[in-house]
């Protein structure tokens, strides 16, 4: 049924006499034969797979959702059983520039997809039927090219020939193994750019200098050239060498006989993916729209605000045993083990008589209280805790304190780089003008800084306290 030594043919614009591509000029009178339309046809779409693979980039650029079965998308959680594996429609650009289009979801079964072995190139593609059930395996999607159409042609001579009269482009899907305990492989490659020093003589009063940089980058970058060979399996011509990981799947064997789709269960389809970053996506990157930031904070009404707060409301928000009402609430979850007393600051700035000078007290907060949420040793939202001897004396009763007789500030701090979410992304905590909330200015880490106005505590008379 399948080819065990696929045959290859050759596909290039370029000749001998022209490598780097040659394309028809026309003139009157000039005779065009398949040939030249050929030439015609392979120089545009080698012209635009360059621009793809050089400018654009090779990956998944949009789509590809793994499915468990023929109807529903996988919702990410892991199933206990093996059921049918399919992939959605989607966009991809292998590293050569061609074009992966799925318009519909597919199932794999024996007709769509191949086993590679680890490490293996060229055109040793195997069948299905060499499945080891219950072994991992990494799923890579491929273009692929399949001839269709008949045209009934006659050589002159009374012997009629058959040829193909259109090309589809479709996909196919490989499966290649992961070799013992190995780990699904990370599609982001490892950042090999550096800039090396001094390397521009010209450069060296203004440091490394960014265009001296981005130079020495582009000019050592790997020069990717287009594959020139296509490998004939079942019907289709594919570079079984160029695939597009998708996903880290468990196979344990086939749901029936006459080519059934595979079963077995997603491991993760979100590691082995390595995306094209176009400018949706980098634009959505340099607003910071993949960093949990500051959604709300409990004092909001106060943060910046031109009038003093009255001390009433001020102490309404400490509580005997130490609690208070400053809570801080993020746009999602972050890792509690990350939350430590010193990720919140309270300072207390008083105007020393009679020269003006401001002198600072830190609020001794003992503790951060988080609340529990849905996904273990995560939470979306810190509180306060102060010391119970510093709240008796300092701020309950009506005996005269350090925050008696005249006006004071208070500054709240929030540490966003010591504050990791559940991606091991510091926190987006960085203030905006005069904004309460969400915090972020687009980068990981910063501070979140608060600052309001209070009103003296009372000092009531010996009698008034009778």
């Amino acid at each position: 049924m399948h080819s065990e030594k696929p045959t290859t043919h050759e596909r290039r614009c370029g000749t001998p006499e022209c490598a780097t591509g040659k394309r028809n000029r026309y003139f009157r009178s000039k005779s065009l034969k398949a040939e030249e339309f050929q030439i015609e046809q392979a120089y545009m779409i080698e012209r635009r797979r360059l621009v793809n693979r050089h400018v654009l980039g090779w990956g998944v650029v949009a789509g590809f959702r793994m499915h468990s079965d023929s109807t529903e998308p996988w919702s990410g959680e892991r199933h206990a059983g093996p059921e049918p594996i399919g992939v959605g429609k989607g966009f991809a650009l292998d590293r050569h520039g061609r074009e992966i289009v799925l318009i519909d979801t597919m199932m794999l079964d024996a007709t769509n997809t191949f086993l590679r072995e680890p490490g293996e190139s060229g055109c040793r593609i195997r069948d299905i039927r060499g499945l080891a059930p219950g072994t991992k395996y990494v799923l890579a999607i491929h273009y692929a090219e399949r001839r269709i159409g008949d045209a009934h042609l006659s050589d002159g001579c009374g012997s009629p020939r058959t040829e193909k009269n259109f090309v589809c482009e479709t996909a196919l899907f490989s499966l290649t193994e992961l070799c013992g305990e190995a780990k699904c492989p990370c599609g982001e490659p490892a950042c090999d750019r550096h800039c090396r020093c001094g390397t521009r003589d010209a450069c060296k009063s203004r440091g490394r200098g960014p265009h001296a940089c981005l130079t020495e980058w582009v000019t050592s970058a790997r020069v990717e050239s287009e594959s020139m060979r296509l490998c004939d399996w079942s019907g289709h011509w594919v570079d079984p060498d160029s695939g597009v990981a998708l996903a880290c799947i468990t196979i344990t064997g086939t749901a029936g006989d006459c080519d059934p789709p595979l079963v077995g269960t997603i491991t993760d389809d979100r590691g082995p993916r390595r995306l094209v970053k176009n400018n949706d996506l980098l634009y959505d990157l340099a607003r910071g729209c993949d960093l949990t930031h500051i959604a709300s904070i409990s004092w909001a009404g106060w943060h910046r605000s031109k009038d003093p707060i009255s001390w009433e409301d001020f102490a309404a928000r400490f509580f005997k045993d130490g609690m208070t009402t400053f809570q801080v609430t993020f746009s999602g979850p972050v890792r509690e083990e990350t939350i430590q007393p010193d990720c919140m600051v309270m300072s207390v700035f008083m105007h020393e008589q009679p020269n003006g000078w401001r002198s600072v007290r830190r609020v001794p907060i003992v503790d951060i209280i988080t609340t529990p949420h849905s996904l273990p040793g995560m939470t979306e939202s810190m509180t306060l805790k102060v010391s119970a001897k510093w709240l008796r004396e300092e701020v309950q009763g009506d005996v005269e304190s350090w925050f008696s007789s005249r006006q004071f500030a208070v500054e709240i701090e929030v540490r966003g780089d010591f504050i990791l979410d559940c991606h091991w992304q510091a926190v987006d905590a960085n203030a905006v003008g005069r904004r309460a909330a969400p915090s972020g200015n687009g980068t990981p880490g910063g501070t979140f800084l608060s600052h309001f106005r209070v009103t003296p505590k009372p000092v009531y008379a010996e009698t008034e306290r009778e």
